[in-house]
């Protein structure tokens, strides 16, 4: 889950957001600035897929 402080976060915890988008390793990043979104198995065979829009 990003928001508009995400990078701050990072920067603050000692990452930088471009070195770990280059390793492709967002899990990493979004753990230590506390950012990650962690869901549950569904138990069905389909993917469940939640959008939240803010206008």
């Amino acid at each position: 889950m990003v928001d508009p402080f995400t990078v701050t976060r990072g920067k603050d915890a000692g990452m930088e957001a471009d070195e770990f988008l280059n390793r492709n390793d967002a899990y990493h990043f979004f753990e230590k600035t506390k950012d990650l979104l962690m869901t549950g198995p569904t138990h069905t065979n389909v993917m469940d897929v939640r959008l939240v829009l803010v206008g």
